[in-house]
């Protein structure tokens, strides 16, 4: 894969206006960090779209505050509908050139738009994500150095290669990148998604419409580990169900991609992972449970064209007959054997 270095250079001159959505949910403790990281941008021309999604804390006034302070953050109030709305809420006020998603409990370093921007328009892709680093809840900014130089990767074919490649796995979370707007027009969030998932449907949908993508290989932004957050919740049924809805949807709109094999055996190899392997594994009390409902669901999946255990490894496919079968013991002892979770 090739890797391309720049030298930062000179500041960046106006190549458009950048509209970054924040969808903001009681999250006042952080909100003014990740507020601030906006401001401290290099690239001083963007809007923030600040959607308040019928916050309860205080978040409201900070939001207040800073669209008085400057002109740029603009605020869009809306009744609590979760995260997908919210996003869907707020690019319908885009008035930019480039997207950029960004969660309300994270930073961005202050050359995140620059050099972004930079490399967007040097390597002429249809997006660009970069490396980003874990931050406690309690960390701030200190940490975010400035670059004399970046580099990045080229990704043609990114919807092909998520599924084909084992290594370096494309990031599928929507934060952390700028996409061009005209590119976004005709998606939005599923809103069906009940705990995750938005994220990895959305990037596929992407992904599909791109010849090319970049990855910058600095770190230009900082995720907050947030234990209230979605991903830090409890395994659960809903769980479950998100990434069968994906496996759904990805097969009812890209049935004719020219990597449909390397897909089914994706979404095979995450269906058998969620609904048979993850509850054993995590050790819930309750996994029998998990195994009798998914068991008989998995059944169904194959029927609807959803689940095709035959792509699978000769061992995950003999787990898979174990399963649906419910030969319980002998599925217990085969997957403390050799079985190997999926990246």
């Amino acid at each position: 894969m090739k890797k391309i270095t720049y030298e930062v250079g000179k500041p960046l001159e106006n190549v458009g206006l950048v509209s970054i959505v924040v969808p903001v949910y009681n999250v006042s403790k952080f909100l003014e960090r990740s507020l601030n990281s906006i401001l401290q941008q290099t690239y001083p021309y963007w809007e923030a779209i600040l959607v308040n999604d019928g916050s309860t804390d205080n978040s409201l006034e900070i939001l207040q505050q800073y669209a008085v302070r400057d002109s740029r953050f603009k605020i869009v109030n809306k009744q609590n509908g979760g995260l997908s709305s919210a996003r869907n809420a707020g690019m319908e006020h885009i008035s930019g050139k480039y997207t950029v998603f960004f969660d309300s409990d994270d930073m961005l370093y202050p050359q995140f738009l620059e050099i972004m921007l930079k490399a967007l328009l040097q390597s002429k892709a249809d997006m660009v994500w970069c490396k980003s680093k874990s931050c406690s809840e309690d960390d701030g900014l200190e940490f975010c150095k400035t670059y004399d130089k970046y580099e990045f990767f080229e990704q043609p074919d990114p919807f092909t290669w998520y599924f084909e490649s084992k290594t370096p796995r494309i990031s599928l979370p929507v934060w952390g990148r700028i996409y061009y707007t005209e590119k976004l027009l005709d998606l939005r969030y599923v809103t069906q998604f009940k705990s995750m998932c938005e994220d990895f449907y959305f990037s596929l949908q992407y992904f599909s419409k791109c010849m090319k993508i970049i990855c910058v290989r600095n770190y230009l932004l900082a995720y907050r580990q947030n234990c209230n957050s979605l991903m830090h919740q409890q395994f659960s049924y809903n769980r479950v169900d998100d990434h069968i809805l994906i496996a759904k949807l990805s097969q009812l709109n890209f049935s004719d991609c020219k990597c449909k094999k390397a897909l089914d055996k994706r979404f095979a190899e995450i269906i058998l992972e969620y609904c048979c392997a993850k509850p054993y594994f995590l050790g819930l009390d309750n996994y029998m449970d998990f195994w009798e409902k998914y068991s008989v669901e998995c059944q169904k999946l194959i029927k609807e064209g959803v689940f095709y255990p035959k792509t699978l490894s000769l061992w995950k496919r003999w787990l898979a007959y174990c399963f649906m079968k419910q030969k319980w013991d002998l599925l217990r002892k085969s997957l403390h054997i050799n079985y190997c979770p999926i990246k």
